[in-house]
């Protein structure tokens, strides 16, 4: 998920329907956006080659993004590695999330950090096969962008709140419920690991207003595989 309450590009988050609100503008130019859940925004990037790592983001309509995810079985350096190669990608493109598919690699395994800042590092979370137990019944709507679909972003519905079963990275199950922001950032990645992005949640008005962006995306593609749209 991208972290910008956006300016005119992609996402790691989310902005409320009410919209952002611009503050001063940073010495590189860049206007940050203070977002609802108390973040501050700004629009993200695909980073292309991140240093430490050769983990890269996966544009639609790559098929991995659709691709059926295993389970993780093993619990070891190797699975710790990749959990922090990730979040490295998230914050060399300016996201609050990322799931392993969007690096191609489809295993049940998302990384986040609602903050959006390495800084906060304390704030960083790594879910290991996780599943939902239970949502609210409530919903809100609000704008949603991706990572893997730079240039866009479109009104999504999400519950309110979830309940989560998941491993941590030494293997151990544990139950949490996110709520707000984090419950947002969840979904989001969740639905990555069962093969679904998040235009698939958009209505019929909004699907529209995004088809000249997913045009040109499967237009510029020339991965391997053939296109999963």
């Amino acid at each position: 998920m991208r972290n910008s309450a956006f300016i005119s590009v992609g996402w790691v988050g989310c902005k409320s329907l009410g919209g952002p609100t611009a503050s001063p503008r940073r010495p590189n130019g860049r206007t940050r956006w203070s977002h609802p859940a108390r973040m501050t925004l700004e629009e993200e990037v695909n980073p292309g080659i991140v240093d430490g790592t050769d983990l890269r983001i996966v544009q639609y309509p790559d098929p991995r993004l659709r691709a059926p995810n295993v389970d993780v079985k093993e619990f070891d350096s190797s699975l710790a590695k990749t959990a922090k190669e990730m979040l490295k990608v998230m914050y060399a493109s300016r996201g609050v999330g990322l799931a392993a598919p969007q690096v191609g690699l489809n295993l049940r395994l998302m990384v986040f950090n609602p903050e959006g800042d390495p800084k906060a590092w304390v704030h960083e979370t790594v879910l290991v096969n996780p599943q939902i137990l239970d949502t609210s019944g409530a919903e809100d709507v609000e704008e949603e962008g991706c990572l893997s679909f730079p240039g866009m972003s479109g009104k999504v519905s999400r519950r309110k709140w979830v309940k989560v079963s998941a491993q941590r990275l030494n293997g151990k199950t544990f139950t949490v419920k996110y709520t707000g922001w984090k419950a947002r950032i969840f979904q989001h990645e969740y639905d990555h690991l069962d093969g679904i992005v998040y235009i698939d949640r958009l209505d019929d008005s909004e699907r529209a207003r995004v088809a000249p962006v997913l045009s040109t995306l499967v237009a510029s593609y020339s991965g391997d595989g053939p296109a999963a749209l």
